[in-house]
């Protein structure tokens, strides 16, 4: 590509507004009788089409200095050749990656190494700005293969990426598929300023001067700030005259991420949505309680639950009768009857603008469903259960063609885009987000022609989830008297793994993969 005369693309306020990396899904294929080196040429050829079609992919994203609003975003050049974004690694002869023990192992993701990831020529990833638009590579291991993906969620959600996907398969098998303008333009959501403000959200702060980062010097002086608030944290724990049996329980203490993947069957998830609508028939009268309502609420609930400590005076009390350890110091000030907590799920907002986007757009039109909840009243009981579902449905049906809008407006309201965060609620460390890729089809035939199979599992990343993340991921249909359903990947912390596992009405819905 022409780097001179190619325009930069213009994302909108809410692509800004999206975390600023890369999002890594790995789609896992069985071996065929198809040659490794036919599968790679024919992923190639196909991209090299798709790019043709959609050349922004190839760009970089970076930060604009031009327009009325600062810190927006732009994909412009370095354009990257087919080459530079689709790499082939032959994995084959490395005994750690089997693809039969895999499966046997529902293919977890913390056995990768970086190395399977796509690759980033002439980019440190750790950067902010400045990162390829798209990235893919084909993993070639003993009995199957590991086709890794990366999008930049500036660019696109995980819907744009699967109509990416969906493109670039329809060229593999040699047809022709279109793109209509509106499925890219960014036109309809930027936004006009003047009909909301920041403050008319309760989820979105705007940060003054000081506490703005900017580049990779306010990157790193965010850094510093989350040192400071570790040790004071530390002092406070001094403060309480229990540092020396914190040191003795501390090798004890595993803070570290962990992604566990639990799988709900079709039939106990609507055991599961019926348990949480009360055992009611559902209405079409905004009262009805969704899949997404339910196992949201359910994820929340036992999350709460795995994540809740006793006080640090009476875990050190009990650790001669008890091995497990506090997972975490608590503050002193604080008092588990006064907390409140908070559950947010991230909902697909193409249908909200009016006209509606269409559901092929690629790029970014994604809202936060947040309900809050006292934490006390976050319990492993049904009741509960159907009462945040409730709370949850509530909060989707306020997020309107209105709402969008005003939404729309406040974030192109501001000055500079990069003053804008999101507030994670009250007590964090109880906060789950929830994304769906419940409708991404990423298991249907399209790419049966490509890879010879179909694909067996798809999975989000290289690694842990950050804690209290949770991915609904793609739906796989009922086959073969396998069991149709959804696998969900959730980021907790190591500690806490055993308290969910142990959860008795999480367990009654779910399979431990």
């Amino acid at each position: 590509m022409d780097d001179s005369t190619s325009p930069a693309f213009q994302l909108s306020p809410m692509d800004c507004q999206m975390p600023r990396r890369h999002v890594t899904k790995l789609l896992f294929f069985p071996s065929s009788d198809l040659e490794p080196a036919s599968i790679a040429e024919s992923l190639k050829k196909g991209l090299e089409l798709t790019v043709q079609l959609l050349p922004v992919l190839s760009g970089t994203v970076q930060l604009s200095y031009t327009g009325s609003q600062s810190g927006r975003l732009i994909v412009a050049e370095p354009y990257r050749t087919v080459d530079e974004m689709f790499t082939v690694n032959d994995l084959r002869a490395h005994r750690d990656y089997d693809y039969d023990r895999m499966r046997e192992k529902q293919f977890p993701t913390h056995d990768w190494s970086e190395s399977v990831k796509p690759e980033f020529y002439g980019f440190s990833e750790t950067q902010k700005l400045d990162q390829p638009v798209f990235a893919a590579k084909l993993n070639l291991i003993k009995g199957g293969s590991v086709f890794a993906i990366s999008s930049h969620h500036c660019f696109t959600d995980g819907n744009g990426v699967a109509r990416v996907m969906e493109i670039w398969s329809s060229y593999c098998r040699g047809e022709h598929p279109t793109l209509a303008a509106d499925s890219i333009s960014r036109s309809r959501l930027m936004g006009e300023p003047g009909l909301a403000d920041i403050e008319d959200f309760p989820g979105l702060h705007y940060l003054n001067d000081s506490g703005m980062e900017v580049g990779r010097f306010g990157h790193l002086l965010g850094l510093l700030r989350q040192k400071i608030r570790c040790w004071f944290d530390v002092l406070k724990v001094l403060f309480m005259k229990t540092w020396y049996q914190l040191v003795q329980e501390k090798g004890s203490w595993d803070a570290k991420p962990v992604t566990r993947i639990l799988f709900f069957s079709d039939e106990k998830l609507k055991e599961l949505k019926m348990l949480a609508s009360n055992g009611k028939p559902q209405e079409n009268d905004g009262s009805w309680i969704s899949t997404l309502d339910s196992l949201s609420a359910l994820l929340w609930c036992s999350f709460v639950q795995a994540r809740q400590y006793r006080t640090l005076v009476s875990s050190i009390d009990s650790s001669t009768t008890s091995k497990e350890a506090p997972t975490r110091p608590p503050s002193p000030s604080e008092n588990p009857r006064d907390q409140t907590v908070a559950m947010g799920v991230i909902i697909n907002a193409r249908r909200l603008l009016q006209p509606q986007l269409p559901s092929s757009f690629i790029g970014n039109a994604l809202l936060l469903a947040a309900i809050q909840h006292p934490l006390p009243k976050v319990t492993m009981t049904a009741s509960t259960i159907s009462t945040i579902a409730s709370s949850l449905r509530a909060s989707i049906n306020g997020k309107t063609p209105a709402y969008l809008t005003r939404y729309l407006s406040a974030l192109a309201s501001v000055d500079d885009i990069r003053k804008i965060i999101r507030s994670r609620g009250p007590n964090p460390q109880y906060t789950l987000v929830v994304s769906s890729w419940r409708g991404q089809a990423f298991y249907n035939q399209a790419w049966t022609q490509v890879f010879g199979t179909g694909c067996e599992r798809v999975r989000a990343g290289i690694g842990p989830l950050p804690n209290g993340l949770a991915i609904i991921l793609p739906e796989i249909k009922e086959a073969a008297g396998a069991a149709g359903g959804l696998e969900v990947a959730i980021g907790v912390e190591g500690k806490d793994v055993p308290r969910l596992r142990g959860n008795e009405l999480l367990n009654r819905f779910c399979e431990w993969r």
